[in-house]
């Protein structure tokens, strides 16, 4: 079935998640994410698109964009994404052969207003310390976060710095905690489509001889990695593995 267009929005805002196909880390290295910020900003200057803010990890990344009326997002996405694979495959030898790096195409979602964008570009700056990465926003170096502080132009700082010019200033908004009920848009789990069945299989061949009812008995450590295991080779849902374990979707999400 082919792919339907993206929809251009009124305010041509858009918080974008990539990420890499089965979660694979493939921005694990610094010249890894060096390399994707590069051609972010290379075209960026080409396509005069306004870029925001970006936040990229070792398996996904967070950017937020303004289209404008001679480059659209999917397009400028592709452009980027395209290099970025080519280049990545030349430095990654072992991913020649032309499989996909990427999971498919993009996630997007729009922004409505100026208060949403704020919103947006807090969340991700913020994801390095959620993540436990850094303890300080700044100290984490492949996001935006220090160039609104130093004032650089590789970004479109200008919109939200005057928007937070009073109030406390940029620093101090980026610091406030992002309301639980606000839904942003995150890295998901692929959806597997597994039966529950199959799931518990999998998890009876991780137990060996021992019942599901010892999970939560063995050591901390054995639980993460039978639970790695389940989640990211088996390729069982977060949501499956919280049914078929009793464990928590929050330390089954947390998992790397």
């Amino acid at each position: 079935m082919p792919r339907t267009a993206r929809q251009r929005e009124e305010q041509g805002l858009h918080h974008i998640v990539v990420q890499g196909k089965r979660r694979e880390h493939i921005f694990a290295l610094d010249s890894d994410k060096e390399l994707y910020i590069d051609t972010l900003l290379r075209y960026k200057e080409k396509t005069q698109i306004r870029l925001y803010a970006y936040c990229i990890l070792d398996n996904h990344l967070h950017v937020v964009l303004q289209e404008t009326e001679e480059e659209d997002v999917s397009s400028f996405m592709r452009r980027v994404g395209v290099s970025y694979a080519y280049w990545y495959r030349a430095a990654h030898p072992e991913r020649q052969g032309g499989k996909a790096i990427f999971r498919g195409r993009y996630m997007s979602e729009p922004l409505q207003s100026e208060q949403e964008l704020l919103e947006a570009v807090r969340y991700i700056h913020q994801e390095p310390v959620r993540q436990g990465l850094v303890s300080h926003m700044e100290d984490y170096p492949w996001s935006s976060y220090r160039l609104y502080i130093t004032g650089d132009s590789l970004i479109d700082s200008r919109l939200l710095l005057d928007s937070l010019h009073f109030g406390g200033g940029y620093a101090a908004y980026m610091q406030e905690e992002t309301r639980e009920e606000k839904h942003f848009l995150e890295e998901v789990p692929l959806r597997y489509g597994r039966s529950d069945e199959e799931a518990r299989e999998a998890l009876q061949r991780e137990l060996e001889r021992r019942g599901v009812k010892e999970v939560r008995e063995l050591e901390s450590d054995e639980v993460k990695n039978m639970l790695r295991t389940l989640r990211f080779q088996e390729e069982i849902s977060i949501q499956q593995l919280a049914r078929i374990t009793g464990i928590g979707r929050g330390l089954i999400q947390r998992l790397k």
